[in-house]
């Protein structure tokens, strides 16, 4: 995650993400970094998966081809809005094992069912197939991808063994070739991080959220409970009980505008790590400082291993003290530990209501079920009676 916001990265094709659910710790700490996630896992073995890795300030959708049977390769597929009249089409690939003529056939399937949803697409992953030198599979891939208007951007070795084997196809010139860059000095994997630019595209951001709020930390308590009695004590009753509601409401209304008036506050859609602060921020610049002359020496090298253990120490640390002060917080509270434990581990419950086609029909049975509910109720109640004698 260090190395996509370094990066200021917003789209980033992922692959061997090796989760084994939709929704866990991992997916949750992507997202307070600002990002969502969109992947696609191995539910019955370990390893594998591949994945979209988008800013939350994007406008995004998964998209399901509807291509099923796929054996040779594992692949997410999600569509980024850039405009009103585009959106680009992105698919993450991840293939391995042994190259058999069915990944060339499921592949074709694959691209035939995508080129129907975008005239923009960008196909990214690991093929491992290695193109840097022409062979029978380079070939054959090369013309299956240029059959549907792809180009391989990528002529750089992209692995710490040598050779090209992940791959960057893209249809309609959107990324500037100039930008990429293959970063062989990060140690993260023995896969090289490839970064590039888009040429000049406008992307639609989703809008802010906008909430009304007030600060009702400045009131004076004392002037607010005067002001709401005099309204009470003047408060003139109307010949209709709906229309002294009414205007009851307004004038209370009115008197906590007087005190705590309505503000509109702009809410950035983005997520933040909480635990991010400025000692944190100034130790990831210290790291990526060492990482630039780490090939320098072997003295470079050793500061950089060093700095990085400490950075990494540190996150840990940060992370640890933030949820256990806001567990502190919560003590006792058990419904906001289950809220802050969800919230970590990703999970959303689930609203589950009762299937019905005509939505008068089901009110009419629910109004019905709370009817009998009151009824039964109130038939296990003893009867009391009516008269009551005073003792003097």
């Amino acid at each position: 995650m260090c190395l996509l916001e370094d990066n200021a990265v917003d789209v980033a094709f992922i692959t061997e993400t090796w989760l084994t659910d939709h929704a866990n710790a991992i997916t949750a700490d992507i997202k307070s970094y600002g990002y969502t996630i969109l992947h696609e896992h191995r539910s019955d073995a370990k390893g594998g998966g591949a994945g979209l890795l988008f800013k939350s300030s994007l406008q995004f959708n998964p998209v399901n081809l509807k291509v099923n049977g796929i054996t040779t390769f594992e692949y997410s597929t999600a569509s980024l809005t850039c405009s009103v009249d585009m959106k680009i089409l992105c698919i993450a690939i991840y293939r391995t094992g042994p190259i058999a003529k069915k990944f060339f056939e499921e592949l074709d399937v694959l691209l035939g069912v995508a080129t129907l949803k975008s005239d923009y697409m960008l196909v990214g992953g690991d093929f491992n197939i290695h193109v840097e030198s022409v062979n029978s599979f380079s070939s054959e891939l090369e013309q299956l991808t240029a059959s549907y208007g792809l180009h391989q951007i990528i002529h750089q070795p992209t692995h710490a063994s040598g050779g090209t084997i992940d791959l960057l196809f893209d249809n309609s010139n959107i990324l500037d070739p100039s930008s990429i860059k293959v970063d062989s000095q990060c140690a993260l994997s023995d896969h090289y991080p490839i970064l590039c630019s888009t040429k000049n595209i406008l992307v639609n951001l989703k809008k802010p959220k906008v909430i009304s709020v007030r600060d009702l930390n400045t009131i004076d308590k004392d002037l607010l409970s005067s002001n709401i009695l005099e309204v009470v004590s003047s408060f003139e009753l109307h010949d209709q009980f709906h229309d002294s509601c009414l205007d009851f409401f307004k004038k209370l209304h009115d008197t906590l505008d007087h005190h705590a008036p309505l503000v509109q506050k702009t809410i950035s859609v983005a997520a933040h790590a909480p635990w991010f602060d400025s000692e944190y921020k100034s130790q990831r610049k210290l790291r990526r400082k060492a990482e630039k002359y780490k090939n320098k020496s072997l003295h470079h090298k050793i500061m950089f291993e060093e700095i990085r253990a400490e950075t990494t120490i540190m996150a840990n640390l940060k992370k640890k003290q933030y949820y256990s002060s806001l567990l502190e917080r919560n003590k006792g509270n058990i419904k906001a530990i289950y809220n802050v434990v969800n919230r970590e581990l990703d999970r959303k419950q689930d609203h589950i209501l009762p299937e019905a086609q005509d939505i008068g029909l089901l009110s009419k049975k629910f109004n019905e079920y709370f009817n009998e509910k009151i009824e039964n109720i109130r038939a296990t109640l003893p009867s009391i009676s009516s008269s009551c004698c005073v003792e003097s």
